[in-house]
């Protein structure tokens, strides 16, 4: 970690304990021996300005700070980081009480041993920051980059290719314009207006890198002596720097987290509103269906079959196609219903609604028409198709018994057809095909009549 240390050991951005912080948080807390990686590691990063035992110690103390963030994280339920919720907790868990807590616990260790020039409550607060920096800049990048021990492309998505050069550009720009220019205050604020649009355009995934990239750019400049907020001492660069990273990584993270929230909140609402409008289109078919079916036959009722055929009957007049109505009574109906019951007379209509329902053309049309009454339009259908249609019809009827409430039934039918003529309507074609079954009734029932 090196590149965000200064000579005397002042750490800009603390990077190890979050790689701690984000192992504990992928793995659930699972895998103690992680620990002693991170020992070893913690201690060859400040052998060269501590020794081995205070180095042990500073190890420690940062081993404590991320298990109290991790406890924290656990006890309010934040394992990812992907809403402003999550990052709010994390903020507090992490960053303020963490690494605070590792902050005072440090300047101890660093007074006691070195009797540092500076005050106790100074070293606590670089250290403070160097720690809370390292956890907010780092977790979310690795918790982006891994969940659940697989690595994610979030990161690494084809579409981000641009966003990440004119990020590496905008930056090469700055510390060229820094080098070019070293009498000129150029502030890291200028770094903010094109981090907030990246935010605001990419995903959380660019940036999380975005701020990585950029606060370890300005970590390297302050740590090198770059004068990045006007002449002074490096310890109270350090501490600007820190102040203007912790300020770019919270605007940033966080806006690019509110906007994930209102797209995902924006797709969850059209969700709704397209399954509402769903469900709505389902409940106006049923409702029309209801609309045009007899409940009893499940055939098409009056209304309905009158509205059809009349299209039916102008399509065919249009174009010179012949058409048939057909006309069918239950032949003595009243009796069955005085002898049998109500109950066995509505068998006996839903029978010869299944009847027709299953022995009809495709292109034709059944309905109910009234009491024991029903009507058959029969598009395409000459005078053969229509007789041979009627015959067929009359003889399935009478082959039919019926059980209902104990009894056996035999029914018939008597069938009236007329033929579409030029400059006939529906309710003309009816009223040849009701006077056809009017006579079919007269001549004995259980035939077929042709207007």
């Amino acid at each position: 970690m090196a590149f965000t240390t200064s000579p005397d050991g002042v750490a800009v951005i603390w990077l190890p304990n979050a790689f701690l912080l984000v192992a504990l948080l992928l793995n659930r807390g699972r895998h103690a021996w992680m620990l002693l990686l991170t020992v070893f590691a913690e201690v060859a990063a400040d052998i060269p300005v501590f020794r081995w035992y205070e180095a042990a110690i500073i190890s420690g103390v940062n081993i404590t700070e991320v298990f109290i963030t991790y406890g924290l994280l656990r006890c309010l339920g934040v394992l990812r980081l992907e809403r402003l919720e999550s990052q709010v907790r994390f903020l507090v868990a992490g960053p303020l009480i963490g690494a605070f807590i590792g902050g005072l616990l440090g300047a101890v260790v660093i007074k006691y041993f070195h009797g540092a020039e500076e005050s106790y409550l100074s070293i606590a607060r670089v250290w403070w920051f160097g720690d809370a920096l390292g956890l907010l800049v780092t977790t979310p990048l690795l918790l982006s980059i891994f969940h659940h021990g697989k690595v994610r492309s979030l990161v690494v998505r084809r579409d981000y290719l641009a966003g990440y050069l004119a990020l590496i550009a905008v930056l090469a720009i700055y510390v060229s314009l820094i080098v070019i220019y070293k009498d000129v205050l150029l502030t890291p604020a200028i770094l903010l207006p094109p981090m907030l649009y990246a935010a605001h355009r990419l995903k959380l995934g660019f940036a999380t890198v975005s701020v990585a990239l950029t606060s370890l750019t300005l970590a390297i400049l302050v740590t090198a002596g770059v004068p990045l907020f006007g002449d002074a001492r490096l310890i109270v660069g350090i501490l600007h720097a820190q102040e203007f990273i912790f300020i770019m990584s919270i605007m940033s993270l966080g806006f690019a987290v509110l906007m994930a929230e209102i797209e995902q909140h924006k797709y969850q609402l059209e969700q709704r509103v397209a399954d509402r409008t769903r469900e709505l289109a389902q409940l106006n078919q049923q409702l029309t269906l209801m609309a045009q079916t007899d409940a009893l036959t499940g055939l098409l009722n009056r209304r309905a079959i009158f509205e059809l055929a009349t299209q039916d009957v102008d399509r065919c007049l249009r174009y010179g196609r012949p058409l048939a109505i057909l006309m069918l009574d239950v032949d003595m109906f009243k009796l069955v219903n005085d002898q049998y019951g109500h109950q066995v007379g509505d068998v006996v209509l839903a029978r010869v609604g299944r009847v027709l329902q299953e022995s009809l053309r495709t292109s034709d049309k059944s309905a109910r028409y009234g009491g024991e009454e029903f009507i058959v339009v029969a598009p395409e259908a000459n005078e053969a198709t229509a007789s041979e249609l009627a015959e067929r019809l009359r003889e399935i009827v009478a082959g039919q018994t019926i059980q209902a409430e104990g009894y056996e039934i035999k029914i018939t039918v008597s069938i009236g057809f007329s033929l579409l003529r030029q400059g006939d309507d529906f309710a003309q074609l009816t009223k040849r095909a009701d006077e056809a079954l009017y006579l079919a009734k007269r001549y004995g029932r259980n035939r077929v009549e042709k207007a």
